[in-house]
């Protein structure tokens, strides 16, 4: 197991279509936070097979997730392959979407000021299809998503 976790580390994640690859773009400030990582999408048979910076510079076929990286490497969900420089011009993403739990839409959630700043969107625009998920997925839910071939412009 991987003793401490540092921007740009890979990690990989078995599924029951082949190999995920998920990338640490933030970590958190506590223990009690979770990291936030870049999932890419494409699942690979073998880990041998391809280039790891292919996936993580190349790619731009991914979205963001709140994921607690500590506790599957803990459980041996995730598998360290290596690190890998994000580039300078990196930015993580601000806003966010979740399901409206108080109704019909969508919120649209900005992270650093940690509140929404719209709710209730019944349609979303195409910039606001791309966000990624607000709040946390396990490693099962994570898993079972790309298994299935969950996507966020299918998320409506």
């Amino acid at each position: 197991m991987k003793d401490n976790i540092e921007i740009g580390d890979v990690f990989e994640i078995e599924t029951a279509n082949g190999k995920a690859y998920i990338q640490l773009v933030e970590k958190s400030e506590n223990q009690n936070e979770l990291e936030l990582i870049r999932v890419y999408y494409k699942i690979y048979l073998k880990s041998s097979c391809f280039s790891i910076t292919k996936i993580t510079e190349k790619s731009d076929d991914y979205f963001f997730l709140s994921f607690h990286i500590k506790a599957a490497l803990k459980l041996k969900v995730l598998k360290f392959v290596c690190n890998t420089s994000i580039k300078r011009s990196f930015k993580t993403p601000v806003l966010f979407r979740t399901k409206n739990p108080f109704g019909n839409g969508w919120n649209i959630i900005d992270k650093k000021k940690d509140k929404y700043i719209k709710s209730g969107v019944i349609n979303l625009n195409e910039e606001q299809k791309k966000l990624s998920p607000w709040g946390t997925w396990n490693d099962t839910l994570l898993i079972e998503n790309l298994e299935k071939g969950w996507r966020l412009e299918n998320w409506t």
